[in-house]
């Protein structure tokens, strides 16, 4: 499985790469070929510039002069970077006053434990987990705060049918027309995909979870590496593993591996126990393929799948490409589906996938269509099946 294709995208992932591991002889040859612009085009394609202008800048064989210009991307996001993370401090700050805790997920719970510093790379919304007592109480605290309280839902599904079925609540607050958006979920892995069967307890996580300073005064949670390898790991498979810049989520993995403190039998325990073996196996294959992460190769041995399916999603991938672009590319909703279906590590799964789509459970179909007479239940599921075969609408 080849995923780079040319020199400008090994430039990228090099700088990308651990400080411990990337070729700084390499980085700058290729730097002397393709010069600022082309590289920064990449990167910002890839939302990866805050990134990749931070490893530049500490990298010593590169030039004063170059460094200058990286200095200044770094520094156009700094302020922003920085007033979100004066409102999230804000927000959790108001939380514990109230007797509740939040555990940061992704790149935000990786700036405070894993990442060489707290603004080091871009990202779109900041994904929180709350346990049921807090989820119950979020709408007053965050509107209380400032920030308005909803979910803009690309298939028009309800507020409350995210919050509800979904377990997803969004606050939004615009600073200086930049947007913050706060996602708090209640579900781990929320999605058609993931059956509630496969998502660990979040209490159990938070019991699992580790706790770090946010500054001096306050404390958070983040999940342990195990638990946010896994995490990851399945974040990167609900993005069909070629969408949405997906290049950081690889990066991220590859950060978590280079703590050097995964408990491998542990991994492959929560991938088996949660029926996520083969999305986990997908994604820990691109990492290593991509930043030659230190994965042991008892890992993939120990993590079974089907041959075909491997080598259909290792043909996706290359078909896809993980790279991005402006504007971004697309996948069709059939193929999404199809994704989905295969995504399994049974047939059975599979088979409880289509069924649930077009039978969901009854208190799903009130929540997504907003009804509550019982008599319009056979009208609603014929209404979610022709939604779902003539607009493909999931």
């Amino acid at each position: 499985m080849k995923l780079i294709d040319n020199k400008l995208q090994e430039l990228l992932i090099e700088v990308l790469k651990e400080k411990s591991v990337r070729n700084d002889e390499k980085i700058i040859s290729l730097y002397e070929r393709f010069g600022f612009l082309k590289l920064k085009e990449i990167s910002e394609d890839n939302l990866s510039d805050l990134t990749v202008a931070y490893n530049l800048t500490q990298l010593e064989k590169l030039g004063e002069s170059e460094k200058i210009k990286w200095q200044e991307v770094y520094d156009k996001y700094l302020i922003t970077e920085n007033l979100q993370w004066d409102w999230i401090e804000r927000v959790i700050a108001k939380l514990s006053t109230l007797g509740h805790e939040v555990l940061l997920l992704k790149d935000m719970g990786l700036s405070l434990n894993i990442y060489p510093t707290r603004c080091y790379r871009r990202h779109v919304d900041v994904d929180l987990l709350v346990l049921k007592d807090t989820y119950d109480m979020l709408d007053a605290v965050l509107e209380g705060l400032g920030f308005q309280v909803g979910y803009d839902d690309n298939y028009n599904r309800s507020y409350n049918y995210m919050a509800n079925i979904f377990g997803q609540k969004k606050a939004i607050m615009y600073l200086d027309g930049d947007k913050l958006e706060l996602e708090f979920h209640l579900r781990p892995h929320a999605g058609r995909w993931i059956r509630p069967k496969q998502e660990p307890n979040p209490t159990s996580l938070f019991n699992n979870s580790i706790r770090v300073n946010f500054n001096d005064k306050l404390i958070t949670r983040v999940l342990s590496n195990d638990d946010n390898l896994v995490y990851e790991c399945i974040h990167a498979n609900k993005h069909f593993l070629v969408l949405d810049r997906i290049i950081r989520n690889y990066m991220d993995i590859d950060k978590i591996i280079a703590t050097g403190e995964i408990n491998w039998e542990n991994v492959i325990r929560i991938a088996t126990k949660y029926e996520v073996v083969l999305p986990v196996k997908m994604a820990l294959i691109i990492t290593k393929e991509l930043f030659d992460s230190s994965i042991p190769n008892y890992v993939f041995d120990k993590l079974p799948t089907k041959k075909w399916k491997m080598n259909h999603f290792k043909n996706w991938v290359v078909k896809y490409s993980i790279y991005d672009f402006m504007p971004q590319k697309k996948v069709s909703q059939l193929n999404r589906f199809l994704f989905f279906l295969l995504m399994t590590d049974s047939w059975l799964h599979t088979f409880i996938i289509i069924f649930r789509i077009f039978f969901m459970p009854i208190n799903h179909l009130k929540a997504r269509y907003q009804f509550s007479s019982n008599f319009l239940i056979p009208y609603y599921y014929l209404h979610n099946f022709l939604m779902i075969i003539l607009k493909k609408r999931l």
